[in-house]
């Protein structure tokens, strides 16, 4: 089964501060490059198994002269943060908790590498593709930290220094094709001080269509959310003026496709929308309605608040699963979910609740 992932509440921001360490102290004037750390993303499968995808970077900022860093309004959740410098392994981290409010601090540490990757992006004739590198050290239970995210200059070739005695996984990516990835295995004693890779990407598949009211009319502002049968896809576009979409998949898969409104409408498109790779399904519609608000409130043990606290919900009848935050008070609300039958848990700390169809109210207990 696939879900589409919804992001309905607002949340204060936080500030993230830290600082970047080289071998010899701290480096001022690097840049950092902050991704969200998406929870559920879109997978891709191949020889090494299967790997969530890297989000896209949407903020930057550079290293003051004593090497510290601040970024201010990032929206709450994980974050992954990363350097690339010439000469240095990438610096990376374990994604970052940013609650609502808060201001955590990090601190990015690069060491020096001894082996030069290079690569290129293609397509599958060895065309030239413009795209993006993004690099991860990688262990048996899957990343170990954060993605980096690799120059590509015009040619399609990008550079970076790693270490010997680790796993990376190296995955091309570009708009309107599929991603490609590549497993690199850095044994100390078989590995030479230079590896060449090419990562081929072939075309993606593409839906178009219109975002249409109940009762007729066209929706612009709706969000389009993509769902995939393994996982959900972050990717996500807006409907225009006069309610229309249009949107690459990064697979040639089965896919959902779900419409989410800030003012409240939400609907989803047929489950099983199944599309080979380079395939453009035009003429969709999606039909969204009015969903109904739910006010929530979540105790921790033994009766104590559970503020910035990060809830989860899924609606079972349109396949949709969304994520809100509590405030200082413990409690949490939905403007605009399903009016079918929904479930609401925080992950890791108990159970689930369902709640019953057209209920407005819920309670959300902790186990630990």
């Amino acid at each position: 089964m696939w879900f589409v992932l919804v992001s309905l509440a607002l949340a204060a921001p936080c500030t993230l501060s830290g600082s970047v360490v080289g071998p010899t102290g701290l480096l001022g004037g690097v840049e950092v490059v902050f991704a969200p750390a998406v929870t559920l993303s879109e997978r891709i499968e191949g020889s090494g198994g299967v790997f969530e995808l890297p989000g896209e970077p949407t903020a930057r900022v550079v290293t003051d002269a004593s090497g510290h860093f601040v970024v201010s309004e990032l929206a709450p959740g994980r974050w992954h943060a990363s350097v690339v410098q010439p000469g240095l392994a990438p610096g990376t981290v374990p994604p970052i908790l940013c609650a609502p409010g808060s201001a955590p601090t990090v601190a990015i540490n690069l060491v020096g590498g001894d082996v030069t990757l290079r690569g290129r992006l293609t397509d599958s004739a060895g065309r030239v593709v413009v795209g993006r590198a993004v690099v991860s050290r990688a262990g048996d239970g899957g990343t170990v930290d954060g993605p980096a995210y690799l120059s590509v200059d015009p040619g399609g070739q990008f550079e970076v220094v790693l270490s010997k005695g680790h796993v990376y996984r190296l995955v091309g990516l570009s708009d309107g094709h599929q991603p490609a990835h590549e497993m690199l295995y850095l044994d100390r004693d078989r590995v030479e001080e230079g590896m060449e890779v090419r990562l081929e990407l072939s075309r993606a598949a593409m839906v178009s269509g219109r975002v249409e009211r109940a009762g007729g009319g066209p929706l612009s502002g709706a969000r389009i959310h993509v769902g995939l049968p393994s996982s959900v896809s972050y990717r996500a576009v807006y409907s225009d003026v006069s309610g229309r979409f249009s949107v690459d998949l990064a697979h040639g898969a089965s896919y959902g496709l779900g419409a989410t409104h800030p003012d409240g409408w939400v609907g989803c498109v047929d489950r099983q929308m199944s599309l080979t790779p380079g395939e453009h399904r035009q003429g969709v519609t999606l039909h969204v309605g009015l969903g109904r608000s739910l006010r929530g409130r979540v105790v921790g043990p033994d009766d104590h608040t559970a503020a910035d606290i990060e809830v989860w919900w899924r609606a079972e009848g349109c396949d949709l699963v969304g994520t809100t935050w509590t405030d200082a008070a413990g409690q949490f609300s939905l403007p605009g979910i399903p009016v079918d039958q929904v479930e609401v848990w925080v992950p890791g700390r108990g159970p689930a609740v369902r709640v019953a169809p057209y209920s407005t109210d819920v309670e959300v207990m902790l186990t630990r």
